[in-house]
């Protein structure tokens, strides 16, 4: 378990702040944009950031995303949310097809 950020409040903190309670999270990172196609409904890989998790993985651009962690995405929103429940050092197991052919990747959350 990480520890929590400590924050510090001065006398000028206003006091609806400093009884505030914050919860924060880290958001891993992939490096990789992906984009629903609208004809076929399928989320694809569009892009990705040169050196990236995803790069590095073998996640290459035009990749139809089949499932994240073993769960059929529907839509961009619960592929990011998926991918989002991966923690940072942990890997995601990304189903894809490339030309038609299933295949597995797995890309480390950073």
């Amino acid at each position: 378990m990480t520890a929590s950020p400590k924050v510090s409040f001065t006398s000028e903190t206003p006091a609806a702040l400093r009884s505030m309670e914050v919860e924060a999270r880290v958001v891993p990172y992939f490096g990789a944009a992906l984009d629903a196609d609208q004809a076929t409904g399928v989320l694809v890989v569009k892009s990705l950031m040169k050196g990236s998790p995803a790069e590095r993985s073998g996640l290459r651009q035009g990749d139809v995303i089949l499932s994240i962690g073993g769960t059929r995405t529907k839509d961009l929103k619960e592929a990011l949310a998926l991918l989002g429940q991966t923690p940072v050092g942990e890997q995601a197991k990304v189903e894809v097809s490339r030309g038609g052919d299933p295949t597995s990747i797995f890309i480390k959350a950073e």
